[in-house]
């Protein structure tokens, strides 16, 4: 992934924006810049703190290769994750079987 700061002043969130919206770009590869984005404000915000915290400078390169670094061990982590719920479900079958009559259940529903 190829990424270019922005010389034309605007901000951060229309950066973003135009990232997310571009047309130029596959949806795939929307997402991947976007998420590379995220992962890059994290370290940003934790090099700030660092200097902030424990006068600890970092220079831009630094965090720069340490968000690619936190981000290619999130992408390893998410590929390994999907191989293995793939084969998961792909060998088990599960039927719905009711609960025992002595047992009290308890439906939820929850959304993060």
């Amino acid at each position: 992934m190829t990424f270019m700061v922005p010389i034309n002043g605007i901000g951060l969130s229309q950066w973003l924006l135009q990232l997310s919206s571009s047309s130029v770009v596959s949806r795939n590869v929307g997402r991947q810049t976007l998420s590379f984005a995220s992962f890059l404000c994290w370290h940003l915000w934790l090099a700030l703190n660092e200097l902030y915290f424990q006068r600890k400078s970092t220079s831009p390169l630094q965090v720069i290769r340490r968000a690619e670094k936190a981000f290619s061990e999130f992408q390893a982590s998410r590929a390994v994750e999907y191989r293995n719920q793939t084969s998961h479900f792909s060998r088990q079958q599960s039927v719905w079987q009711p609960p025992p009559r002595e047992t009290v259940t308890l439906n939820t529903n929850a959304a993060f």
